[in-house]
This record gives structure tokens, sequence and C-alpha cells, in this order.
């Protein structure tokens, strides 16, 4: 059985809707943005927390060293522990902190050159429209450069980036810093996770049905 043979139920919102979306450039960099928004939020908590740890370990030490009449100079070990404990791990406090917590505007090393190869692969010359259709068995995206078809079950979540809504495409697992942490890091690889431009409303209804259909095959897979 596969997704196409699913027996559930197709929202009527999602027969042959319809949509167009304007490629270029930036659309790429905001389509990276979103597979990589949960990644790159709980990679930020992660390092924010560890840091801050840091932070207080410093903050002790100096307390004691104050109480105790020690000289904080050679308690650190000279000029690189005073700039380790008092400018860099603050420093990294603070942009871990905003990496987790602030607004969405983070990229990586190379998003550049990756989203102009991601342009050009969705549209010819990388500026385009991209169509997008929906039917009882999933979206079909297609321009002049490729056509491409998405069943529901490969949808597995949602992301605002700039007030437009994405629809992820892939699997969950993606977004766990324990699946990069095992050599799968989403900011190194060379192959990104995709993602494309939907209404809200429409984005909502893919995931949904999505999830209804993985539920099912994992159903109908435990009992064969």
């Amino acid at each position: 059985m596969d997704a196409s043979d699913s027996e559930v139920s197709i929202p009527h919102s999602l027969l042959n809707a319809s949509w167009n979306i304007q490629v270029d450039e930036t659309y790429a960099q905001r389509m990276i943005r979103a597979h990589n928004k949960a990644y790159r939020r709980k990679t930020g908590k992660g390092y924010f927390v560890f840091c801050l740890l840091l932070d207080l370990l410093v903050v002790a030490g100096t307390i004691k060293c104050l109480v105790e009449g020690l000289n904080i100079f050679d308690a650190l070990n000279g000029f690189a522990g005073i700039i380790g404990a008092y400018i860099l791990f603050p420093g990294l406090t603070i942009f871990f902190g905003i990496l987790a917590f602030g607004p969405d505007k983070g990229s990586f090393f190379g998003l550049k050159r990756a989203a102009r190869q991601l342009a050009e692969e969705l549209v010819p010359n990388g500026v385009g429209t991209l169509s997008v259709q929906t039917d009882a068995s999933g979206i079909t995206l297609s321009s002049k450069a490729d056509t491409m078809h998405i069943p529901y079950v490969a949808c597995y979540s949602t992301a605002v980036i700039d007030g437009e809504t994405f629809v992820l495409v892939g699997n969950g697992e993606e977004q766990s810093v324990l699946y990069h942490m095992a050599g799968n890091n989403a900011y190194l690889r060379d192959n990104i996770g995709f993602a494309f431009a939907a209404p809200a409303e429409l984005a909502a209804s893919i995931v949904e049905t999505g999830k209804a259909q993985l539920s099912e095959l994992k159903t109908v897979s435990s009992k064969e």
C-alpha cells in the first residue's frame, strides 16, 4: 500500500486547489530558512543553556576570588582566561540567545550560493513562476525547468518565514539535534531539505492529511 492508495479522506479544499509561486534567490533563501528553522531554534537553545551555565560558573568563581582576596588575573591564567571568561562566554551566550529566541533572520555560510543553485533547479535561470496544483494523490509543482510530485504523506510540518507559510517536505528527523550530531548536520550537507510556499489554510490541511496518511500506513504495516 502507498500514499496514493490511502483511505484517508482528502479535505475538499485540497481537491484541485492551485496557486503560483514567484521564484527568485530571495524566495529560495526563505525556503532554506523555513526548512532549518526548527533545527536552528533547538540548537540555539541547547548552546544558550550550555553557555549560560559557563557564565554562572564564571560569576561564582569571580565572587569566590573576591571573597577570598585572590587575584582574578592569576586565577584565570592571564589574559586568555580573562578574555574567555568575561568576553567570549558572554558573547556566545548572547549570540545563541538571539539564535534561539530572537527574530528569524539567521542564515548560514554559503546561503546565497545554495539559494542561487536551488532557484535555478526550480525555474529556468533562477527567476520565474512555479505552478502548484493539488489533487487526491498529493501536490504537483511544475515550471519550465521541471515537474515534481509530492505525496501528502511526505509533508510533515509548516514554518512561517517573513510572513510567508511554507510546507516542510521530507522527514521530521531532519529537525532533530541528535540526528544531526550523528553526522547529518543541516548546515553542512549538500542536499538541503525541501519546502514550498502555500496559503496558510491549505498548508495546515496538507500537513494534517499527510500525518493521517502516515498514521494509516504505519497501522497497515504493523498488521502485515
